[in-house]
């Protein structure tokens, strides 16, 4: 038990400082269409570089970018929300099931508790919306909206 404590803890901590240094965005080009989205690498006078897939490498100039979003969008949030608690939800409900005492298999407990948790869990997920504070950039191809973007990027990575 104090392995897997130790180990849980480990994870976490090493989590922590990896997520602090990437920044996740969603390009968009000049007609509003979504071009790609990944974790910021590198920033140059007129391209940005991007890790998709957590080892792909793709390089965008920014002639062809026209608005740059910061952090994932509110879809995420209801997805993430109501798979941990429809997972937890079914977790519990498998572990509270009583053999001797119930007459259902214990899988329907386990799949009730599923039910129950996935609409519990988007209301959540919908609840933290609005404190995500995700940024938008409007580019489209202009030098000074560029280098504005570039500071945000060197800020947020000190």
């Amino acid at each position: 038990m104090r392995r897997l404590v130790t180990l849980l803890f480990l994870i976490s901590i090493c989590y922590q400082v990896c997520a602090q240094k990437a920044i996740f965005v969603r390009v968009y080009n000049l007609n509003d269409k979504k071009i790609n989205k990944g974790h910021v690498l590198a920033t140059t006078d007129t391209s940005l570089q991007l890790i998709t897939n957590g080892r792909n490498t793709v390089n965008l100039s920014i002639n062809s970018i026209g608005k740059i979003k910061t952090k994932r969008s509110a879809g995420n949030n209801f997805l993430v929300g109501s798979l941990v608690v429809a997972s937890a939800a079914a977790i519990v409900g498998a572990a509270t099931y009583n053999l001797e005492e119930d007459d259902l298999p214990g899988g329907i407990a386990a799949l009730v508790g599923l039910v129950w948790g996935l609409p519990v869990g988007a209301a959540i997920g919908g609840i933290s919306v609005p404190f995500k504070k995700s940024k938008t950039f409007v580019i489209n191809g202009n030098i000074e909206k560029w280098k504005a973007f570039q500071s945000y990027i060197t800020e947020r990575n000190n």
